[in-house]
């Protein structure tokens, strides 16, 4: 048996699920890859008594309505809206399908998980240099964009 730690195994999903959206590969993979690396990611910031992406989210949501939800609520309404637990679970009173816009649920949720990997590892790691290249020079990024600024 080999132990692994958990940014190494966070680190692998991410690498993959920039691959795979990078590559225009599976979004479905992006997004659970990309959605389980920043689980691990988040509470690692918050292990090192760090914010995380949600918490900065959180903050600027308390600076203009002055409310201030709890973590997990937020941290699960962001999940819900990005589809990421529709696509990870599936309870008996669940549809059989899914109504999502999924090129703009895999770019919002990688990107992410990119945020929380750089605020934990830092910008100049291999996997934030190539998804931020990718996301500056890609035609695919623009389009996936305004896509979702129609929406």
């Amino acid at each position: 048996m080999t132990t692994h730690s958990k940014l190494d195994i966070a680190t692998e999903q991410l690498k993959m699920a920039v691959v795979l959206l990078a590559g225009g590969g599976d979004r479905f993979s992006a997004i659970t890859l990309a959605g389980a690396a920043d689980v691990i990611l988040s509470q690692m910031l918050l292990n090192e008594g760090n914010e995380n992406f949600s918490d900065q989210l959180m903050n600027k949501d308390f600076e203009k309505t002055g409310v201030r939800p709890k973590r997990s609520e937020h941290g699960r309404a962001v999940n819900d809206m990005l589809m990421i637990n529709a696509l990870k679970h599936m309870n008996p009173d669940d549809s059989d399908f899914v109504d999502m816009n999924l090129d703009v649920s895999a770019l919002a949720t990688v990107s992410k998980a990119v945020a929380n990997y750089s605020m934990l590892a830092g910008r100049d790691t291999e996997i934030v240099q190539a998804f931020r290249a990718w996301a500056t020079l890609s035609s695919e990024a623009d389009r996936i964009i305004a896509l979702a600024k129609r929406e």
